[in-house]
This record gives C-alpha cells, structure tokens and sequence, in this order.
C-alpha cells in the first residue's frame, strides 16, 4: 500500500499495475496466487474494482477446497452490491462441518433476503434451527424468522435461547429486548 501511495502521488500510478501484470505473466507455477492477489490489491486501491474482483474470481476457481476464498469472493460481490452471484458463490459452499454450515447459511439468509428469494431465507433460517448455535446468533435469528413468517421458530429459539442464557449478560439483555 506504501509503494501505491508513492507512485500515485509522483503521478505514476499505472507503473504499479504494469510491473505487477508482467510479474504475474512470468511467476512460477506456485506463485500465480500470490502474484494475482498484489495485483488485485493494486487494482482495487487504484479504483479498477471490476478487474481485481474477476481477478479475485480467477484465483477462488483455482481454490476450489478453500471456503474462506469463496466466503472473501461472496463479501466482495456483496459489498459491490451484486447479491445474486454473491448468493450463488454462497450456495456452491459444501457444507463440510456445522461451522462452515452456520456460516454459509447466515450468509445465505442475508443475501437471500436482499434478493428477496424468501424461500431460500427461509430455508436457510430452517436450518440454523437446526444447528446448536450460541445465545447471541439465536436472538440474532429471531428477528429474521419473524420477517420471514416462521414465528412458531422464532418463539422456539426464544425458549431455547431463555434457558441457554444463564450468565451471559449480553444474551441477558438481548432477551429482554426482545419483551
């Protein structure tokens, strides 16, 4: 980012992206990922967003076994404002462990609700009832299944979250918000 902010301030901006394209161009075999990834940062910083996303697409094919590259690739097109692939990058997750699970379906019930695909949301909020979650991410749940219509969960988890609470003062006082 140092090296960014130098050559934009001598004015000489586009040298940065040149060199780093070239040394993508002849970067050892192992080394492609790395190499595209300095020149997605350079292009992001350089507001080339489209051509560091689909650069940062490029280098998530290639990571297939790596979920938290395709969680980054989703966040990136959320933040971009592109909700439909975001949500189909977050659907092509496997579920390979019940945190990954949790994590690909609290996703999936955010974007799902942007692109009001209501019954993927609900979907989603069926199976984080599910799953054993923590008194925070229930009551985090609950309003979602209210807007969703699933109010005899939403009243479920609240129970549930009522006995799991004990000590925890936030889920405490989260609980009786909701009253």
């Amino acid at each position: 980012r140092e090296v960014h902010e130098v050559l934009k301030r001598n004015d000489v901006l586009t040298d940065l992206a040149a060199r780093l394209r070239e040394r993508v161009a002849n970067a050892a075999p192992e080394d492609v990922v790395f190499e595209k990834m300095y020149l997605a940062s350079a292009l992001w910083w350089a507001d080339e967003q489209d051509d560091a996303v689909e650069l940062i697409a490029e280098v998530t094919a290639s990571q297939k076994d790596d979920p938290n590259a395709q969680f980054e690739l989703a966040q990136l097109r959320m933040q971009r404002g592109d909700f439909d692939d975001a949500l189909t990058i977050v659907d092509s997750i496997p579920a390979r462990d019940q945190k990954l699970l949790q994590r690909r379906e609290l996703m999936a019930l955010d974007l799902a609700a942007r692109v009001a695909d209501y019954d993927r949301a609900r979907a989603a909020a069926e199976r984080l009832f599910g799953l054993r979650l923590d008194a925070q991410t229930q009551l985090s749940l609950v309003s979602s299944m209210k807007r969703l219509g699933l109010n005899d969960l939403a009243d479920a988890v609240i129970a549930r979250t009522e006995r799991q609470a004990g000590n925890q003062p936030a889920s405490l006082a989260s609980l009786m918000m909701l009253y």
